[in-house]
């Protein structure tokens, strides 16, 4: 496998079905999907523009999400290696007029060539919720995003942490994300919508 053999990121095997699948991320933005039975390359892929830092693997194995140094997240077929979705973050190219509400949704008069929705550095960190509707993201920005899965939207942004976001992980129920920071917090964030 070709990257930067020092930068090589993994999600683990589906554990529930014995084709599952392994993924692993590169330091040159490839991902490469893995049957778990047989440990042969299924699909190799240039996924992203920088280093792909986390993945995770959809409850029902049919999906994997990566996410990147570039500032965006990546929906794939396990299947067929499509790529399903591409959310990018800011694209912090030039002065941005645009204002965010609460949520980190766009407001206002929007210039729309400017994506403020989204990290404005790296994702570090990703996970699906238990039932695969949602996609949690934590960056280098110190911010967590929740998404829809299906859509790529962006239902809300949480700011909490003053350093890096680590990790996260969704309760059983779907009804709380915890996240754990460089800056040696752990935020439970309560989410408001039925069941994820």
């Amino acid at each position: 496998m070709d990257g930067d053999a020092h930068e090589v990121h993994t999600a683990p095997l589906e554990q529930l079905r014995p084709e599952g699948v392994l993924a692993i991320g590169t330091g040159d933005g490839m991902v490469v999907m893995v049957t778990g039975e047989l440990g042969e390359v299924r699909h190799t892929v240039q996924g992203h523009a920088k280093a792909v830092h986390c993945l995770d693997i959809s409850p029902d194995g049919r999906f994997v999400a990566s996410g990147s140094w570039d500032r965006s997240w990546k929906l794939w077929c396990t299947i067929t290696g499509a790529e399903m979705m591409h959310v990018r973050g800011h694209d912090c190219q030039r002065p941005c007029t645009c204002e965010s509400d609460q949520y980190g949704r766009r407001v206002g008069q929007v210039d729309q060539d400017c994506l403020v929705s989204g990290h404005v550095a790296g994702i570090r960190t990703l996970a699906f919720s238990g039932c695969g509707r949602r996609v949690a993201t934590g960056s280098w920005d110190a911010t967590v995003c929740l998404w829809d899965a299906e859509t790529g939207e962006m239902l809300r942004q949480y700011m909490g942490h003053t350093k890096t976001v680590e990790d996260l992980s969704f309760s059983p129920l779907g009804d709380v994300l915890a996240s754990g920071g460089d800056d040696g917090q752990v935020l439970l964030l309560l989410l408001y919508y039925s069941r994820a």
